[in-house]
Order: C-alpha cells, then sequence, then structure tokens
C-alpha cells in the first residue's frame, strides 16, 4: 500500500509591540495577525511489487484507492499583554481568535467501485489565556499558567484508507484546558531547578477503541471517545559541583528530569474505555545524566527509562494483528566524548551502549503494521569545523 503526499504551503504573520508606563506600572502589550494557506494532495494505492525503494504506483487500473485534495485556510488574530504590577509580581493575560476552513475533494474507492468525495468544515472560536510570575526573595520564582486548548479535526485525518483502522467520519474537535503551578530558580551557580504539578483537561479526546467486524475480525477504530483528564508532577534538578574557571580545568555536572503522570478516561459512552488509562501515557518517566569536562575533553553519559503504556484506549494487552496491545517499561543509555580544538570539534558516541532490545510505538501501517523495534547498539563519529 503506498501512500503519496505533495504539500504547498504559504503563511504570514505580523506582530506589533509597544511599551509604556501607566501610573508607574510598565505596561508590555503585543498584537498580531496571522493567515496560512495550505494545499496537500494524498494518493493512496498499490505500489511497486519489488523489494527494492520504487515508490511509483502501479500502472494498473485498480491501483487507485484514493486521491484527494485538501485545501485549508487559517487566519488568527492575537493578543498578548504584560502588567508589571510590582517589581516582582507581573501577570499576562492573552487572547487568540481562530477562522479555520478546510476543504476537500477527491475520489475514493469501496466494494461498489470509486466514489465521489467532496466536504467542507468551518469553525470560529476565541482561546484565552492567562499566566502570573512572582519572584521570591530567595531568587526564586514561582509561577502558574492556564490556557484554553483547542484541536481542530481536519478532512485529511477522516480520508485514509487502512485495513488495519477505521475512522468515524463524525468525529468533532477536541477542547479543554491546560493548568500548571510551579517553583523554578538558582541556588548560587551549582544549583538549578524547576518543580511543578499539572492538569490537562480533554473534552472529546481523540482515541482508538478495538472492535470487530461482521466476520470477527479485530479492528481497530478511531473516534472521540471521551472526557479525559491528565495530571501529575514534574522535576529538574542540575548539580553542578565544579566549574571551569582560571583557576580549575576541570567541570562536572549531573541533572535529572523526572515526571509523574496519572491520565484517565473519566466519562466515556464506550464501557471498555471508562476509567482506563490514555494511550501511549506511561506513568513515570526519567532521565538523567552526568557530564565531566577537563580542558578541551568532554565526556557524557545519559540514562532514559520509561514505564509501561498502552496503545489503545482499551488497555488491550495482546491482540492478533499486534497493532494494540502493551508497550513494556524500557531503558536505554547513551555515552559520547567530545575533543575541541580551535576551530574543530570531533565526537565519538555510542547509542544503545547496552544493547537493549525494547519498542516504543506500535503501527497501523508502513513501517508496520504491529511494533516498531528501536535501533540495536550503534557507534558515530562526527567532525565539526568552523568558519
Amino acid at each position: 500500500n503506498l501512500l503519496s503526499d505533495r504539500y504547498r504551503n504559504i503563511g504570514t504573520e505580523w506582530r506589533l509591540q509597544q511599551r509604556w508606563n501607566w501610573k508607574g506600572m510598565e505596561i508590555t502589550g503585543l498584537a498580531g495577525l496571522r493567515y496560512f494557506n495550505g494545499n496537500t494532495e494524498k494518493w493512496q494505492g498499490l505500489g511497486s511489487r519489488g523489494a527494492d525503494a520504487d515508490f511509483r504506483p502501479m500502472d494498473t487500473a485498480d491501483a487507485l484507492q484514493a486521491s484527494h485534495r485538501f485545501t485549508g485556510h487559517n487566519a488568527a488574530f492575537f493578543s498578548e499583554w504584560v502588567f508589571r504590577l510590582s517589581p516582582r509580581f507581573s501577570v499576562t493575560p492573552g487572547l487568540r481568535v481562530e477562522w479555520l476552513q478546510t476543504q476537500a475533494r477527491g475520489t475514493f474507492r469501496d466494494e461498489r467501485g470509486m466514489q465521489g468525495d467532496t466536504g467542507h468544515i468551518g469553525r470560529r472560536f476565541p482561546l484565552f489565556g492567562i499566566g502570573s510570575s512572582y519572584r521570591l526573595s530567595h531568587g526564586s520564582e514561582l509561577y502558574f499558567n492556564f490556557t484554553q486548548n483547542y484541536r481542530a479535526i481536519n478532512l485529511s485525518d477522516i480520508r485514509v484508507i487502512n485495513p488495519n483502522m477505521r475512522i468515524d467520519p463524525n468525529m468533532r474537535d477536541e477542547s479543554g484546558y491546560t493548568a500548571d503551578l510551579g517553583l523554578r530558580g538558582q541556588q548560587g551557580r551549582s544549583l538549578r531547578y524547576d518543580i511543578g504539578v499539572y492538569l490537562l483537561d480533554y473534552r472529546n479526546r481523540i482515541g482508538t477503541v478495538l472492535r470487530y467486524d461482521s466476520s470477527f475480525n479485530i479492528y481497530r477504530f478511531r473516534t472521540n471517545l471521551a472526557r479525559a483528564l491528565s495530571y501529575g508532577a514534574e522535576w529538574y534538578l542540575e548539580w553542578a559541583p565544579l566549574r571551569k574557571s582560571n583557576q580549575c580545568d576541570w567541570a562536572l555536572s549531573f541533572f535529572i528530569s523526572q515526571s509523574f503522570n496519572r491520565s484517565r478516561y473519566v466519562s466515556s459512552p464506550e464501557r471498555n474505555v471508562q476509567g482506563k488509562t490514555l494511550e501511549y501515557a506511561p506513568t513515570f518517566v526519567s532521565r538523567s545524566g552526568a557530564q565531566v569536562q577537563y580542558r578541551n575533553w568532554s565526556l557524557s553519559a545519559t540514562h532514559h527509562y520509561t514505564s509501561l503504556q498502552y496503545a489503545d484506549a482499551t488497555n488491550a494487552r495482546y491482540t492478533p494483528t499486534a497493532t494494540a496491545g502493551t508497550i513494556p517499561a524500557w531503558w536505554v543509555a547513551d555515552a559520547s566524548m567530545d575533543y575541541n580544538w580551535k576551530r574543530f570539534s570531533l565526537r565519538l558516541g555510542v547509542n544503545n551502549a547496552f544493547n537493549r532490545s525494547y519498542f516504543t510505538r506500535r503501527a497501523d501501517s508502513y513501517p508496520g503494521p504491529g511494533i516498531i523495534p528501536a535501533e540495536p547498539r550503534n557507534v558515530f563519529v562526527g567532525l565539526r569545523i568552523g568558519f
């Protein structure tokens, strides 16, 4: 099955920014306009039967399965204001008004033969957000943000022919909001941190469920599943006990970035989805590393861990087609060494140093269907020259 796309896009954006003082309060205002026009031509059908990299369609009467032209227009007005109410406290409200229009024209093949296909979706909506920041006396900053979210469904998301996936032609746009609260700052020259909590609310969350056809074959169905909530905490710490100076040729630093996340479908008409975990939403993610430098030499190592995930909204652990199921927890370690001399920089590194076998996603079609294995251990060498 061959999918061929051709894109022709053009866009522009104008911004105007102004600063002034009003009764001793510093104000920064920004307003702008954005316009984007996108044209996408999508062709889907039978490709070459050869084993080489031939991406030309077959020259047969039944090779074509679908051919569409998608046109999209997007215009937006946005405005953002920064009110510095005191030397330590600032508030930043913002507004964005979007106008979207998408059109589709083309043909597709079904059991009746080639069928004409046209469609049009248009919508207008405002989005509001506000942020605030308060600088504490010890050099840290307390921050809070709230923004409305909106994800528009395009006709190109619906017009896809895939034997392993069926798409609801009546899918609706997603909407919701994101809120986060955190503390970030720096203690001296050796410690930096950013610790926060967040909440993400999805309305009409789009996802996939497993269903059976009339022949009792399993297929994945993509539709608006439910309202979904994601909340959790994330933190980043960086400690540098040694820094280069005129008296020291050494530098040493460590970092750790972790997040704990809980994502659930909280209101769904699908009984096998209610209360389940969102797709590709691991409970725990951790990334850590260290770097040591001596004069022109640098050596670094990183470690990445991701906990178990699910590939569909029903949290199925196994399916015969392997397009849905669990993604087991995995970890990987990388290392690299750099040497800098004048305008030259030499890098030697190894990815997946312990040659771990794992995968991070499941595909419905090419390069699947099924699991997509991660790369095995690989070594690379690079040379950079500055001019």
